[in-house]
């Protein structure tokens, strides 16, 4: 077929045809750049059929040509003694002597600006930095094809020019994901945090295979280190797995390098991870990443630290994301690694934390289930830590099984600064006579300023089942005083705590006495029987315990209690009653003085004779904080309704928070 001549046009007209026939960006930025370059008129512009190299015959030689996307500029000079080449064509109309047409380079093509202040700018340079797209490399997008090859294929195109940067230093390139794309991909690609931005709006499929998805590698900086331009991961880009199981098989995102001193740190921007066994794994040198409003549901982990990556302690941070249905939200293995999550929702997955030594703090994160299994908080090893700061635990039903919030190991611990809490009464027990509780193991918990949501919003009835604020909740000690116990209200002058100060009968003896006794306790060596003399309308009342507290602090506390068998009475009633009171000193018969006491409310009971049951007065908002005025939290057992009944109380307990 005949070449066609050259034909000028409007440089509309040039770049619509341009658009069209060609492929190569940098092509198509040259071809626009002719008619922005000094001196081009419209007459530049070519007819988009190839033209063979052959000598330019008609064209003028006072502006360059652009011929098949390709740059000419007529240079003067002597060119009689050089033969034609790719790069050199002789002109028909000046002899080769006074000049000829000279390939323009891509390095020697600039945009030049009007404003006098403006720097030109190299086409090699304005080409290399803007976005590449999968479809220049053969992606198609269309869910069907595998587009991972083309995909790796761009990743290493801007990997080669970000590293060949000029000045010694990189600049990271630019993948742009064409919008409402779906690439399928049956192997997975790697990216390097150093040298890659990958932004856009599409899916990213990988539900035809099993693996690590999306690598983010390191190398070493223009410093020799992991320090300097970080790239980015960022947009609204789905990653879709094979099936969020407890295989591991498929990884989400992977940060992982063998690069010694280098580092994966990147920004993780709005990508959603779902079907996966693990949304983000943090391997070697994958400390210090920031997750920022990032979801993932349906996996089977979502935040995956190992224990066996190298050089990957400091931190992660998780900034307001929305992570749902999957199993765990995070098993942290690092031992020196903190894990630090802001504003987040993390809510209907089957448990939050699996902690090996690592220490995690939330701020302000919402928890919300309706299926959470037993204890979905577990933090075991040496120096394991979780802390909640704020925020909101909301366990909406207990289809796991769930008798405790928190499970703490020996060596690790788990503290709640603030924190609101609702619906703590779908927590199970064993039995009646164990109370609902937040926490169990042999670590440390501690609770601040935590409450219920709404004035009875539900809440569990004690922090740990092995630890109380009293030194002796069960009497196993001789010396029942050792949190002290004492008579407020008796027929006779209360002359000593316990009523062993008047023996014998009738009205020489006290209404209402106490002692330790060893036979009938709940657990352990001991436990406290109280002997009502008289029959009901008599008064009989105790304070079971007491425990200082300052303003504001919240207290809470219960016993257990059943009634003798073989002193049942005609009526057992018992009134407990909690609240906050002023205690005053001791009178001269040893006998805490109580100047004001303020309780919740009466709970009434009637102890069995053959089994403990719970006793744990208030359950609403305000039955916690003290007030100003206060100075110990108290509960009184009221027997006035009594009728010549005794009792058993053991398992005694008290919690600050």
């Amino acid at each position: 077929m005949a070449d066609a001549p050259l034909t000028p046009g409007p440089l509309g007209d040039g770049l619509s045809a341009l658009l069209k026939h060609t492929t190569d960006r940098r092509k198509t930025m040259a071809g626009l750049l002719v008619g922005l370059a000094p001196g081009a008129s419209s007459a530049a512009s070519a007819t988009p059929q190839a033209v063979a190299l052959r000598p330019l015959i008609d064209a003028p030689t006072d502006a360059p040509m652009q011929l098949n996307g390709v740059i000419w500029d007529f240079v003067t000079g002597d060119y009689a003694a050089q033969g034609e080449s790719d790069d050199l064509r002789r002109s028909a109309r000046v002899p080769a002597s006074r000049g000829a047409w000279v390939r323009r380079s891509d390095a020697t093509i600039v945009s030049r600006r009007s404003d006098a202040h403006a720097v030109d700018t190299r086409l090699s340079d304005l080409s290399d930095a803007m976005p590449r797209r999968p479809e220049e490399f053969g992606a198609v997008g269309d869910g069907v094809h595998d587009d991972a090859p083309a995909l790796q294929r761009a990743l290493d195109a801007i990997a080669t020019a970000s590293a060949a940067a000029k000045g010694g230093g990189t600049r990271p390139g630019v993948l742009m994901l064409t919008q409402g794309r779906r690439y399928r991909c049956n192997s997975g690609i790697v990216l390097d945090r150093r040298l890659h931005n990958v932004t856009g709006q599409a899916t990213l499929d990988f539900s035809g295979w099993s693996g690590v998805y999306v690598r983010v590698t390191g190398s070493l900086t223009e410093f020799g280190n992991a320090y300097g331009q970080n790239g980015c991961f960022e947009g609204q880009i789905v990653i879709v797995g094979s099936g969020g199981t407890a295989a591991g098989e498929s990884v989400g995102i992977l940060y992982d390098t063998p690069v010694k001193a280098s580092a994966t740190t990147i920004r993780t921007v709005g990508i959603t991870v779902c079907r996966c066994d693990i949304a983000f794994r943090i391997g070697s040198r994958g400390y210090n990443q920031d997750f920022i409003a990032c979801k993932a549901f349906e996996c089977d982990v979502v935040f995956d630290w190992t224990a066996e990556g190298e050089d990957s302690d400091e931190r992660t941070s998780v900034f307001g994301g929305t992570f749902f249905n999957s199993r765990l939200f995070l098993r942290h293995r690092r031992g020196a690694g903190g894990f630090y999550v802001f504003g987040c929702s993390i809510d209907y997955v089957a448990a939050v934390a699996e902690i090996d030594g690592g220490k995690a703090q939330f701020f302000g994160v919402h928890f919300e289930s309706d299926h959470w299994s037993d204890r979905p908080f577990r933090i075991a090893g040496n120096g394991g830590a979780v802390m909640l700061h704020g925020g909101w635990i909301l366990p909406i039903a207990n289809k796991g099984g769930m008798t405790h919030l928190f499970e703490v190991a020996a060596g690790a611990s788990a503290r709640l600064r603030d924190v609101v809490t609702h619906n703590g009464q779908v927590l199970r027990t064993p039995d009646p006579a164990t109370p609902t509780t937040w926490a169990t193991g042999p670590g440390r918990f501690e609770m601040t300023g935590t409450e219920p949501a709404f004035e009875y919003g539900g809440f569990p009835v004690r922090q740990h089942d092995r630890s109380s604020v009293l030194a002796d909740g069960g009497f196993d000690e001789t010396d029942i005083q050792i949190d002290p116990v004492w008579r407020m209200a008796d027929v006779n002058p209360i002359r000593s705590r316990d009523g062993r100060d008047a023996p014998g009968g009738g009205r020489a003896a006290n209404n209402l006495m106490f002692a330790r006794a060893t036979t009938g306790q709940l657990a352990g060596s001991g436990c406290l029987r109280i002997d009502k003399t008289y029959g009901g309308g008599s008064p009989a009342m105790l304070v079971i315990l007491a425990i200082p507290v300052r303003y504001g602090d919240k207290a809470r506390g219960g016993f257990r209690a059943r009634t003798v068998s073989d002193r049942a009475g005609r009526s057992r009633r018992m009134i407990v009653r909690g609240g906050f009171a002023i205690l005053d000193g001791q009178d001269a018969a040893g006998v805490p003085i109580v100047r004001k006491f303020a309780p919740a409310g009466d709970l009434s009971i009637e102890p069995p004779t053959d089994r403990y049951v719970l006793v744990a007065p208030g359950n609403g908002a305000s039955d916690f904080a003290a007030p100003s005025w206060a100075t110990h939290y108290l509960i009184q057992i009221d027997l006035f309704h009594a009728h010549e009944a005794s009792f058993l109380i053991d398992g005694r307990w008290a919690d600050r928070f």
